[in-house]
């Protein structure tokens, strides 16, 4: 008799679990969609009274994430990066949740934790998904700092993930006009271009990287037929509603 006592509380223990899993998922799916919404304070709230209630692990860590990414979006960013830290110690394999870290070290001005924590993305060669922002976001730090060729290995990397990124090549691109590479900034513009065809930044930047290829070669007035293809490019560039480069067109295209 006592062991089948033992064996009905197990039972009723149970259905127990299952009505405050239940319950917890209500308050869950409540919260995000508060969260969606882009009700965040009521869903940090939501989210945290779960927390007081919830033992499974893989729940607390999705709330402390959502808690995080709510902070972010309020540019809460110091609160953003506690969720963070939090998530990462019930589960330090998630590569993603150094990405979200990262990026609220980056917008509250923390910017050697962010690249740190990049990097750290970056040096478990882990999938793509977590790769891409990782280098890319790694990459624009470099460019901020101004180092340039940093930035051009940061793409290089990036590439052997995904070679058709038109940003990354536009970013490569700049980076090697800083570097007066400009034989190899038009040739990243020109992939800019063909993987997406309405960039126009793309286009007067590589019209620009034309005349300064010229300029660097000794031609610093260039004939019509010289400034041709630049010209082509910057007409291009105007024709799409960049007005910036108007001045180039006055001195290399008339």
């Amino acid at each position: 008799m006592k062991t089948l006592y033992t064996l009905l509380l197990c039972f009723f223990a149970l259905f127990a679990d299952a009505q405050n899993v239940q319950d917890a998922q209500k308050q869950y799916t409540a919260a995000t969609a508060k969260y969606k919404a882009g009700n965040y304070k009521e869903a940090i709230a939501e989210y945290t009274t779960l927390l007081g209630t919830t033992e499974p692990k893989p729940l607390r860590i999705k709330l402390y994430l959502n808690i995080g990414l709510s902070h972010h979006a309020l540019k809460e960013y110091d609160k953003a990066i506690a969720s963070f830290n939090e998530a990462i110690k019930l589960d330090d394999t998630d590569m993603l949740t150094y990405i979200d870290r990262g990026l609220s070290e980056l917008y509250g001005g923390k910017m050697a934790a962010a690249k740190a924590d990049f990097a750290y993305v970056i040096s478990k060669n882990a999938s793509a998904e977590s790769m891409e922002p990782a280098l890319y976001w790694t990459a624009r730090i470099n460019y901020n700092q101004k180092n340039f060729a940093a930035v051009i290995e940061n793409c290089d990397t990036y590439f052997k993930v995904n070679a058709k990124d038109a940003e990354m090549h536009f970013i490569r691109g700049t980076a090697n006009d800083q570097l007066k590479q400009f034989e190899a900034s038009v040739t990243d513009y020109t992939y800019a271009i063909t993987y997406n065809p309405e960039y126009f930044e793309a286009y007067a930047n590589r019209g620009v990287a034309k005349i300064n290829l010229l300029q660097s070669k000794g031609v610093f007035k260039p004939n019509k037929e010289q400034s041709a293809s630049a010209c082509e490019d910057l007409n291009k560039a105007l024709s799409m509603g960049d007005k910036t480069i108007e001045d180039m067109i006055t001195l290399y295209c008339k």
